[in-house]
Parts: C-alpha cells; sequence; structure tokens
C-alpha cells in the first residue's frame, strides 16, 4: 500500500492543489486532462449517514473496480485514498520448495488483458 501512495502521490497532491485555485488548461494537462480522472469538480457523490460513498459509475469502469471487491482505504493528507486490496497468498510446497499462490481464484489472465495493461502503462 505504502508503494502505491509513494508512486501516485504526486500526481494525488497535484489533484488536490486544483481545489485551492482555479485550474488553467495547462493544469489540467498535467494532470492528465480534463476527462483523465485527474480533474476538479468532475464528479462528486455524498456518504450516507452508515458512512458508505458511491464511487460513479465512471470511476469504477475506468479502474476496473467490481462490485464485491475488496479494497483498501488509506488517508493521504486529508484526502481518502482507495486501492484494490492486495491478493492473499499462501506458502505451499512445490517438490522441495515453497511457492507463493494466490490463497482465492484469480481471473483468468488473458492476452487481450496483457496488451489492454501494457497499452495503459505507455500513456
Amino acid at each position: 500500500m505504502d508503494k502505491v501512495i509513494e508512486q501516485h502521490s504526486e500526481k494525488i497532491r497535484g489533484a488536490l492543489s486544483c481545489f485551492d485555485r482555479v485550474l488553467s488548461w495547462s493544469d489540467a494537462t498535467a494532470m492528465g486532462g480534463w476527462g483523465g480522472g485527474w480533474y476538479c469538480n468532475g464528479m462528486r457523490t455524498t456518504m450516507d449517514g452508515g458512512g458508505r460513498v458511491v464511487v460513479p459509475r465512471a470511476l469504477r469502469q475506468q479502474l476496473g473496480l467490481q462490485p464485491g471487491m475488496d479494497l483498501d482505504i488509506t488517508d493521504l493528507d486529508g484526502a481518502l485514498l482507495l486501492s484494490p486490496a492486495p491478493v492473499p497468498m499462501k506458502l505451499v510446497r512445490r517438490g522441495k520448495g515453497l511457492v507463493a499462490e494466490a490463497a482465492t481464484p484469480l481471473p483468468k489472465l488473458t492476452a487481450a488483458k496483457i496488451r489492454a495493461a501494457i497499452e495503459a502503462s505507455r500513456r
């Protein structure tokens, strides 16, 4: 989790700073664009009495969040950071050694998913 925060903290701080001022086109483009996921006042949601928050569909789709998915929630300089929880692992003896494998079944990894991940990382 700390690695995720460290990797994205600069981008998150930049996105949060837009609440203190009006964004220019160059500011928005530097943060990923108006429609790139890091924009001010683009989406708003409300927390209910039970503490539940609805993540807008566009963000769920963009981030690949699925119903029932475990999420980690962290405080980052007064902002909430949600990220997919790490997959629980278990050690299994294979031959003379131990191998880590997922404790729960994972979705099948296809060539299309690998290509999509590579393309997304290039942007």
